[in-house]
């Protein structure tokens, strides 16, 4: 077996920084903090798990410049998947309740369950989830900017085109309009998901 024939290893090693801890590496290498058991488990670590002295040091526990093992991406996937696999499923939600189905709580899956996701995004606002600082929307901060007129309404669609952009499940959104209705913006988007057909979205952000 040649070097390149061999299989990727399913991790990838980073160095430990000064004051660090498990949920920060997580959220700076994995996205988010709650990974952090992960490394937990994929180094046989023990509590304290990193501590600030060679001396405080003891066997499955690391310090600053110790490398620790990193959950890495999968070395092959396969692109003969459907929407269903691609998009996964979550709880059904109706006006922000959850639904009902044959005595057990509603699910929504495939291209229902991203364009919920989608529209859920949008309404959290950016950087106020602690341990998802990078997950939202930053066009619910414009409340109370004085008059709502077009460029009020331009900069809350590029806020909304960042947001479902930052979307792993998105591959473009070739339109994105801002509109002023009464004392609200409204924002009409195009998304084109990475397999599946186009969406298009209707939020109001304001």
């Amino acid at each position: 077996m040649g070097l390149f024939d061999q299989e990727a290893p399913a991790f990838r090693p980073v160095a430990v920084q000064y004051g660090d801890t498990l949920r920060r590496i997580a959220l700076r290498e994995l996205g988010t903090a709650e990974r952090w058991i992960e490394l937990v488990l994929l180094n046989e670590l023990r509590p304290p798990y990193i501590v600030g002295t060679q001396e405080e040091r003891q066997l499955g526990v690391l310090v600053a410049g110790d490398m620790i093992k990193v959950p890495a991406p999968a070395a092959y996937a396969d692109a003969q998947v459907t929407p269903d696999e691609v998009y996964g499923a979550d709880l059904a939600l109706q006006d922000g309740l959850l639904q009902v189905s044959g005595g057990d709580l509603a699910l929504a899956s495939g291209e229902d369950n991203l364009y919920a996701a989608l529209l859920r995004r949008l309404t959290v606002v950016k950087r106020e989830l602690a341990y998802h600082p990078e997950y939202g929307n930053f066009a619910p901060r414009l409340k109370g900017r004085g008059a709502k007129g077009a460029a009020v309404a331009n900069l809350a669609a590029m806020y909304v085109r960042s947001a479902l952009i930052d979307d792993q499940r998105v591959a473009s959104v070739p339109r994105c309009v801002g509109y002023i209705v009464a004392d609200s913006v409204r924002v009409d988007a195009s998304v084109v998901p990475i397999t599946g057909r186009p969406l298009n979205l209707t939020t109001m952000v304001i």
